[in-house]
């Protein structure tokens, strides 16, 4: 994956995660396979741009995420 599809993909992430529970249902619209998937929510949880509600199985873009992404959508 490209660096501006990488760039992409993660903006789009923390813009749709303030209302997605079910992440094969941006699977598809992403153009991401589920394991890359996987990996870059992970990463964004582990830099605390997302917040992971294990019980209701659900990401949350966090203050920091919002930042971050508006950095990205600033270039």
């Amino acid at each position: 994956m490209a660096l501006k599809d990488r760039e992409e993909v993660i903006a789009s992430l923390l813009e749709v995660t303030e209302k997605w529970s079910d992440k094969s249902k941006d699977e598809g619209t992403l153009s991401v396979a589920p394991a890359q998937l996987r990996k870059i929510l992970a990463e964004l949880v582990d830099k605390g741009f997302l917040h992971f509600v294990e019980v209701q199985q659900l990401y949350i873009t966090t203050h920091k995420g919002y930042l971050f992404l508006n950095t990205l959508t600033q270039k």
